[in-house]
Parts: C-alpha cells; sequence; structure tokens
C-alpha cells in the first residue's frame, strides 16, 4: 500500500492494480497529526490527487478538464441523433 497523502480526513492510497483507482481511507485527528508529523503530504481539493494520479500539475489537470468540457459542450450542442 502506497500512501499518497491526505485529504480532509481521508488518507488516499494509491491504487492496488492496474486499472484501479485510488482508495481512500477515513481517519482520526490524531491519526491525521501523527501522519502530517511524519512528512505525510496534504492535498487541497481531490483535482490536486486526480492530477497527481495523471501525472500533472493542478494547472494541467485543470486545464485538461477544461478543454475536455468545451469539447463535450459542443458535441452535445450539433443536433445529431447520437
Amino acid at each position: 500500500m502506497t500512501v499518497l497523502g491526505i485529504l480532509n480526513n481521508e488518507l488516499i492510497i494509491d491504487s492496488f492494480y492496474a486499472g484501479d483507482s485510488y482508495h481512500s481511507i477515513q481517519i482520526d485527528e490524531q491519526a491525521k497529526t501523527d501522519l502530517i508529523s511524519c512528512g505525510c503530504r496534504q492535498f487541497s481539493s481531490i483535482d490536486e490527487v486526480d492530477a497527481l494520479m495523471h501525472g500533472l500539475t493542478l494547472e494541467q489537470y485543470l486545464r485538461m478538464i477544461e478543454q475536455s468540457n468545451l469539447v463535450t459542450t459542443s458535441n452535445q450542442d450539433d443536433d445529431l441523433p447520437f
């Protein structure tokens, strides 16, 4: 099990096998404090975790999502039956 970091009161761990997503485990304040004191990374948002999993910076990841939303929105407005 590889610990990626902490988001709020959840310990974010890496996927268990290829194609799997990351997982989270609820932790209490004492465990959170202990992990932080050992140098465990704190994430500010779930987007930051997703960026890490894609091997991108947060800025690159948000840009990728924005571009994806633009493509999806423009495809929804083309009046095609599929």
